[in-house]
């Protein structure tokens, strides 16, 4: 006979190592007590009602990123110098290269995807800093 449990990893009931208090309730508590703690979303409590009011309250990602979020950007009114001109060109030519090397080595994942510019944009810093190396 197998018995299964499943954990809920990212949610659980833990031993406080600190005296605290809730932030949305107020409730106290002291070092030592057992609490409810989840890491994503962002929730702790000692009164289970208020924990998963919270959990459930709560965004899913807390990485920052969100699809489709929205941002307002500044351009400064400046006039652009010649010299960051040919900045513009080396660093769009390590952009090409390094999309070119992430397609190569990650063949699986969707150009479009957020992993794909995360590793298009980690390469590009490279890319840029093995040519400023070279050229010192």
């Amino acid at each position: 006979m197998f018995i299964y449990v499943l954990y809920d990893l990212k949610s659980m009931t833990i031993v406080a190592k600190f005296a605290g208090s809730c932030k949305l309730c107020g409730e106290e508590w002291s070092k030592d007590f057992d609490i409810h703690y989840s890491r994503e979303p962002r929730a702790i409590c000692i009164n289970e009602k208020c924990f998963l009011a919270q959990k459930g309250n709560s965004p899913q990602q807390s990485s920052g990123y969100q699809k489709n979020q929205s941002i307002v950007t500044i351009k400064p009114e400046i006039k652009v110098s010649t010299a960051v001109n040919q900045c513009e060109e080396l660093l769009k030519m390590s952009i090409s290269k390094a999309h070119d090397m992430t397609v190569e080595l990650y063949p699986e994942l969707d150009v479009n995807s957020h992993t794909f510019g995360q590793i298009r944009s980690k390469f590009t810093d490279q890319v840029l800093s093995i040519y400023f190396f070279e050229n010192s």
